[in-house]
Order: C-alpha cells, then sequence, then structure tokens
C-alpha cells in the first residue's frame, strides 16, 4: 500500500493505527529546505519545516519497526508548476524559466516518489533532496554579506 500526501501537519495516532495493523506501507512527506536551514525573514515557515521534519523522524522511530517506512522529501527550489508558479511570476517570465532548464521536473518529483515508495524494507531511505541541475545546494551558498 503506497501513501503519498503531500503534506502532514499535524499526527494523530488514531490516524495510523489501521496502517500499522496491515504491517506494511509508505509515508512519503514533501517538505522544503527550510526544514534544514532557516532564512531570514522566513521565521514561520523555517519553524513549520523544521517541525515536519522532526514529526517525520519520529514517525519512522514509531512505525518503521511495524514495516512503514517513513520518508521526508525536501523539494529545493521551482516547480515547472504553470498553475502556480507561472501564475505567481506571469506567463512571460515562467516562459523564461521553463526554457533556461532551472526549474525542477514534477515527472522527477514524481520519480523520487515512486523509488523511495519501491524500496525495500532492508534499505529504505529517509530523506532525500531533490533540486534542478543548475541549482547550487544550500550547503554551497556563501552566506549573505555582513549587515554590521
Amino acid at each position: 500500500k503506497v501513501l503519498l500526501p503531500r503534506m502532514v501537519a499535524r499526527h494523530e495516532a488514531n490516524k495510523l493505527s489501521p496502517i500499522a495493523a496491515e504491517a506494511a506501507g509508505v509515508l512519503l512527506v514533501t517538505s522544503a529546505t527550510a526544514a534544514v536551514r532557516g532564512n531570514s525573514g522566513q521565521y514561520s515557515h523555517a519553524s513549520a519545516m523544521g517541525g515536519r521534519r522532526l514529526l517525520c523522524q519520529s514517525l519512522n522511530a514509531e512505525y518503521g519497526l511495524q514495516g512503514i517506512h517513513v520518508s521526508h522529501l525536501l523539494v529545493d527550489g521551482a516547480v515547472d508548476a504553470p498553475d502556480t508558479l507561472g501564475k505567481m511570476v506571469g506567463p512571460k517570465k515562467f516562459q523564461e524559466l521553463r526554457q533556461s532548464g532551472t526549474l525542477i521536473s514534477p515527472v522527477g518529483i514524481a520519480d523520487a516518489f515512486w523509488y523511495l515508495a519501491h524500496q525495500k524494507p532492508n534499505s529504505w531511505t529517509f530523506e532525500i533532496d531533490i533540486r534542478s541541475r543548475t541549482d547550487i545546494p544550500w550547503w554551497n551558498t556563501p552566506p549573505p554579506p555582513s549587515r554590521l
């Protein structure tokens, strides 16, 4: 059985109990880079994403031994989504971004979900970081100049 929630906002044990009773399953949770580092002015977002990541770690500790694979997927960058990003930046800018090859492919994200959902129990992955090939990973990004 494969569960693909877009997000987990809160955990109520009684909602997962029927899943755990079957002793098999997958809980894949989409998140953002803010789960592992905060940005200036993004206090609420960073704390929410960090909490989501910790929730996944707790769920993994609780349900992993019962055969439920819990995995946390970081989507680090803009996704090629005309109905969201396209409306935010406008059609012209969206097409420029699309042509530049910097947007994350929704198919690539789906492939990552599929990969995680079909892993063998003796080699589960807890966390994956998904980004465009042109994106600089956050751990290689220089810090902003000092304001002092």
